[in-house]
């Protein structure tokens, strides 16, 4: 029931919206819902450290859906939610990204009733991707998330909001037509042994044992889109195409599958050269939704990939461990490379994330332990770095109307406290020891340097990331906060109002984040490792 609250608040949000006159409620529903969600999410991520980490937290698991399809046999489909440590430090990260977003959003004038219900449909879309065990489910919510964000960038975006709504729309839908496909060839390839069980009178291990042995006739398979039951190789029958072999050659549908999967995350995370549509999107897209974009959307392809590849296909991840760390230095470099050449700071930050990225991608590659609490934990880290830096850039652009890097100089002395945030976002994203992506990083090249399936010279390379970062993270600083005062006079005149209260309070709490998971990394660890040993990582 708490699992489903996450998903149904926002909805309950959008039917008050609908149904209210107009006016200032909208902003407050929006607020109120998010800030509910927060506050359970919160309570549910503490409570999952003390809890059995080993298993699902809070499951709920009903069947939804049940079809006899002829000679395509039966499919059941459930509505099952549950935490465990792939998601749990991701929820907290969600809930807290959507209600500084909403936050940010209390200045939004354009069509507020059209904006909050869109932002509360990708609210409840964010929180089911990454509740959610079912296929089916997670899917809907992946694709329910694609429409809001497209008005949302479209709409309120910049001044090329179309251009850059259209090409996230369709980059996304190519990745979620790859993901669907490999999510359906794998509900042909799994079984519910639990229902089968049932109707069998029997137990679970019975039919998996007797399924493995080959006496069950394929008239009594009950195919599942369950995604643990996906990782369990009892439950795959042994003349399936994707039936996970041990210590023999893969079947090759399996290497077919998980590339479609990879594929499909890696748009949505993205990677190079799979990146091009996230630099217009954060340009365009107006402050609140590029937190929401960099801080969470991101990270559902990170997740995506962790929950329905790796832990599904870890034969096929180990044979293709070389070519994806390889393809994550690219990104990390690439990313970093060309941040250093921007001259506009929301585009820099952009290109930044790319970078940023591929870190997690390099810590998945590495199929160790610690390179998968890397991953998780920079995808959390970055979370927050990179809302707390488009927040920042957004702040700028609503007092100048200009993000171009040139036309500032000395900005510690005019807007000290936007300049602080801003020098620590950087910090922070460059990997200075104190803040959350200190330990992320530490963690992943740990994984690369360990792992069997990384070569040394990939984890080696990966270093010119830090480096480059360190660069375009100093550019900044030194172009924009040091130096002589000075501003373009083109500029608006009220360029030397700081931060406000709301301002400074939401600013406060991202930075608090990332301090307190630089400082105290346990607070992570905790709820992730002894899933992740379970996995056998």
């Amino acid at each position: 029931m708490w699992l489903s609250l996450l998903i149904l608040i926002p909805l309950l949000g959008l039917l008050v919206v609908a149904i209210l006159p107009r006016g200032n409620t909208p902003r407050y529903v929006l607020l109120g819902a998010t800030g509910l969600n927060a506050f359970i999410g919160s309570l549910l991520f503490f409570y999952s450290r003390i809890g059995d980490k080993t298993e699902l937290l809070f499951e709920e698991n009903y069947d939804w859906l049940f079809m006899e399809l002829g000679g395509l046999g039966k499919i059941s489909v459930s509505y099952h939610l549950g935490i465990d440590g792939l998601n749990a430090a991701l929820i907290l990260l969600a809930v807290w990204i959507l209600f500084l977003g909403a936050w940010a959003s209390w200045s939004v004038r354009k069509k507020l009733r059209a904006y909050v219900a869109l932002y509360l449909i990708l609210s409840a879309s964010v929180m089911g991707c990454f509740v959610a065990l079912d296929f089916i489910l997670f899917f809907l919510c992946f694709e329910f998330m694609l429409l809001p964000m497209y008005f949302l960038i479209g709409i309120w975006g910049g001044r090329r909001r179309e251009y850059a709504a259209v090409k996230f729309f369709i980059y996304t839908l190519v990745g979620s037509v790859l993901i669907l496909i490999g999510g359906i060839a794998l509900q042909r390839s799994v079984l519910n042994t639990n229902r089968m069980a049932i109707e069998a009178g029997t137990t679970q291990i019975e039919v998996q044992e007797d399924l493995q042995a080959g006496k069950i006739s394929s008239s009594a398979y009950i195919y599942s889109f369950d995604m643990p039951s996906m990782q369990n190789p009892n439950n795959y029958p042994p003349e399936s195409s994707l039936y996970p072999q041990q210590n023999s050659t893969p079947k090759p549908m399996r290497y077919w599958v998980f590339a479609a999967i990879l594929v499909g995350f890696l748009i949505k995370m993205p990677i190079v050269p799979l990146h091009t549509w996230l630099p217009s999107a954060h340009v365009e897209a107006s402050t609140p939704i590029s937190m929401v974009l960099a801080g969470i959307l991101l990270k559902i392809g990170g997740y995506g990939l962790m929950r329905l590849g790796y832990t599904v296909f870890p034969d096929i991840a180990c044979e293709l461990a070389t070519w994806i760390s390889a393809l994550a230095v690219v990104a990390i470099i690439y990313g970093a490379f060309v941040a250093l050449g921007q001259t506009h700071l929301k585009r820099l930050i952009a290109y930044s994330s790319i970078s940023h990225m591929g870190f997690v991608l390099l810590g998945l590659a590495s199929l160790t332990q610690v390179g998968f609490e890397g991953a998780i934990y920079q995808m959390f880290s970055h979370g927050f770095i990179s809302a707390l830096l488009f927040f920042m850039a957004g702040a700028l652009q609503k007092r100048t109307g200009s993000l171009v890097m040139a036309d500032y100089s000395g900005m510690a002395m005019q807007l000290p406290r936007w300049s602080f945030f801003v020098a620590a976002g950087f910090f922070a994203a460059l990997g200075l020891p104190m803040f959350s992506g200190f330990i992320a990083e530490l963690l992943i090249f740990m994984g690369a340097f360990a792992s069997d399936y990384v070569p040394l010279w990939i984890a080696i390379t990966a270093f010119a990331g830090l480096i480059l970062g360190g660069a375009y993270a100093m550019r900044v600083v030194a172009l924009m906060l040091l130096g002589k005062p000075w501003q373009n006079p083109k500029l608006s005149p009220q360029g030397k109002i700081d931060l406000s209260r709301r301002e400074l309070t939401i600013a406060s709490i991202l930075l608090l984040f990332i301090l307190l998971a630089g400082i105290y990394p346990k607070l992570l660890t905790e709820s992730f490792g002894q899933t992740l040993g379970a996995f056998g990582l």
